[in-house]
């Protein structure tokens, strides 16, 4: 049964509604297994799993880490677990960096942004200020994609963690690595790539997040591909950030469930950890 959402995104990263709230939101979907995958944060977990338990959801405890080619899910997480608090602490430490040094870039290009823009302080948006920031300026009508992959090449902007850091940390948290929207980031397309970071750990690749719909579509042959090839768990989810928020676009909480049997793949590995 199609009753598993493995992709959203709460106010603690760049959704715009509280970890209750949205658990609250999948009940009236019908949504069995949700897991909650902020960007870089893991503070919404708690408040998640105590709703859940009221609205007798399976909260699925889980984080999207960026890499320094792109993005990794992590589900089942320890997210008590020490080691892994201090790196992720790392990674929002550097995320609050690159966008310091975004304001600057954009200052000398002539684009003035306030912090305070962007910011809001009814939100705990503090890990995907960059990410937030592109999608505030392309809704103003103020910058391209291709300016912003322009801006983003210096050294000023490279985050700390590779891929296969970024899945040793996911795993030595008893976590399971799953490669986010792989459509995205075109390195995470290349089969050699690919059979490099199974070798680490790598668990899962996503075939679904509601996004990017001609590309997305242009990739399907290799994420199968791939799937087959290297026993890669096909998850997907909505990549849900809230119904009015700038980053919802069509990605609608429930509208790209897995099956639940996806959800027992992975507990399955999470036991054998």
């Amino acid at each position: 049964m199609k009753n598993s959402d493995l992709h959203v995104h709460s106010y603690y990263s760049d959704g715009i509604f509280s970890p209750a709230e949205i658990v609250r939101k999948a009940k009236e979907k019908g949504i069995k297994n949700l897991a909650l995958t902020d960007h870089n944060s893991f503070q919404g977990i708690i408040e998640a799993q105590k709703e859940a338990k009221k609205q007798d959801i399976n909260l699925i405890p889980g984080i999207e880490l960026r890499s320094k080619e792109g993005e990794v899910l992590g589900y089942f997480i320890d997210f008590k677990n020490e080691e892994f608090i201090k790196k992720v602490k790392i990674i929002q430490n550097r995320s609050k960096e690159v966008f310091e040094n975004t304001i600057k870039e954009l200052s000398k290009r002539g684009i003035i942004v306030k912090s305070s823009e962007v910011l809001d302080t009814k939100l705990k948006r503090n890990n995907t200020l960059t990410a937030y920031l592109f999608k505030f300026l392309k809704n103003k009508n103020q910058i391209s994609i291709k300016e912003v992959k322009e801006i983003m090449k210096g050294d000023l902007f490279k985050l700390h963690y590779s891929t296969e850091e970024i899945i040793k940390i996911i795993n030595n948290a008893g976590g399971i690595a799953v490669l986010a929207h792989p459509w995205y980031f075109k390195t995470f397309l290349n089969e050699v790539r690919i059979k490099e970071l199974v070798k680490i750990g790598l668990k899962g690749i996503e075939i679904d997040n509601g996004g990017m719909g001609e590309e997305r579509a242009c990739s399907l042959d290799k994420i199968n591909k791939f799937s087959e090839r290297y026993n890669l768990i096909l998850t997907s989810g909505s990549d849900y950030h809230g119904d009015s928020s700038l980053m919802s676009n069509e990605h609608k909480l429930g509208a790209n469930n897995c099956d639940e049997e996806i959800v027992n793949k992975l507990k399955l590995i999470k036991t054998k950890k």
